[in-house]
């Protein structure tokens, strides 16, 4: 009975509640885990769709391998074509991450990591927080289309670190999207002539990030699930 009246119960409660608190920790982090899985069986047809909108314009700018280069105005709409594509999932990408609960409310407490220029882009203001619905809505609003800044945006708000491309190169794509989208080809005055080489590698480029972007979210998934394993 002496035994029984020396157990330290105080202490013994102490040591329930901190193996409470590495259970709650071990399954947050399972949980986050199985929300990137999750992301990626919702991105799947988003990675379809832009596969297939890519193959066709590979086999579209293909087809134009042994035509005249003079041909500059369709190679500028297929530059234009691979930027829309690109654009398209990754509105796709972001809605994903804000139907996830976990992640839409990770992004409202991290709008302050936004710098100031992605912030005024976006069209939120440091003197109120949006909603998670109002925040939704900023995100797929806005035209997305520079890797640099999508790399930025992604990595401030949802911890997701994407691959990216370097800012002049960046700079020059964006020029020439908008010279054929809104300027007939035009830039700065001078008319711009793309060639079949130019296509294929902007082509090139962008199927590059998206397998980068997949492989970012399945690394980021890896690195929670290693974690456990510890």
């Amino acid at each position: 009975m002496d035994d029984d009246l020396d157990f330290d119960f105080e202490e013994f409660e102490r040591e329930c509640e901190l193996h409470e608190k590495e259970i709650d920790t071990l399954n947050a982090q399972l949980d986050n885990a199985f929300e990137w899985m999750d992301l990626l069986f919702d991105l799947e047809s988003s990675v379809e769709r832009f596969n297939e909108n890519m193959n066709s314009l590979h086999q579209a700018i293909e087809n134009q391998k042994n035509e005249s280069d003079l041909n500059s105005f369709l190679y500028g709409t297929f530059l234009v074509g691979i930027i829309s594509a690109y654009e398209g999932f990754i509105h796709e990408l972001f809605s994903a991450c804000c139907n996830k609960t976990g992640y839409i409310k990770l992004a409202l407490l991290n709008i302050k990591n936004l710098n100031e220029k992605d912030a005024n882009y976006l069209k939120i203001s440091s003197k109120k927080t949006p909603t998670e619905d109002d925040l939704k809505q900023k995100l797929l609003r806005a035209t997305l289309h520079d890797p640099i800044q999508i790399s930025r945006i992604s990595d401030a708000l949802f911890g997701l670190k994407m691959p990216t491309i370097k800012n002049n190169f960046s700079k020059k794509l964006l020029d020439l999207r908008n010279a054929f989208t809104h300027n007939n080809g035009y830039l700065g005055g001078q008319y711009v002539k793309p060639n079949y080489q130019d296509a294929k590698t902007v082509h090139h480029l962008f199927v590059t990030l998206i397998n980068g972007y997949v492989n970012s979210i399945i690394k980021s998934s890896e690195v929670d699930l290693v974690e456990l394993m510890k």
